[in-house]
């Protein structure tokens, strides 16, 4: 997840209507995040308006289909494994050398397997959505808001 030019290419993955991808693509028109691009949004599912809103900036958005595994009552991978739709969204962030991933209204969980891959390249900016998988259980991965190639901390309003 490394590229080579000096801007932070972020990945941002959304359900909905995408207000929070809105508030990033505002933010970098008006220079308040400098040196970042969205590289690529990805929904979940087919009629998120984000999708539409991605478009009309010319960035490019993917819809992604999104299968699920049942274990008791919660749609989850395995922790030792990644869901197909898991790794076919790693290939995409792969091929467009994503340096941050985004979680902007992104309405999955996300498998251990799946976070691990990302050490410090995820972050949330929707807090309702960091729950533990069990009640009871301390949640391992919190959101990082440090991007380590950059070294500083990023600000997402």
């Amino acid at each position: 997840m490394s590229s080579q030019n000096l801007s932070l290419r972020i990945g941002v993955l959304i359900s909905g209507s995408g207000s929070n991808l809105q508030a990033i693509i505002e933010a970098i028109e008006s220079h308040q995040l400098p040196d970042v691009e969205i590289a690529l949004v990805v929904s979940n599912k087919p009629d998120a308006y984000g999708l539409q809103r991605a478009l009309k900036h010319r960035l490019p958005a993917i819809y992604l289909p999104w299968s699920q595994r049942t274990i008791g009552v919660q749609f989850i991978a395995p922790k030792s494994e990644m869901s197909e739709s898991e790794s076919r969204l790693t290939t995409l962030l792969h091929l467009f050398q994503i340096d941050l991933i985004v979680l902007a209204g992104w309405m999955r969980i996300l498998s251990a397997a799946f976070l691990e891959q990302f050490p410090q390249h995820i972050i949330n900016i929707h807090p309702g959505q960091v729950v533990p998988l069990q009640p009871g259980m301390e949640h391992k991965y919190q959101p990082s808001v440090v991007c380590t190639r950059f070294n500083k901390p990023l600000t997402l309003v």
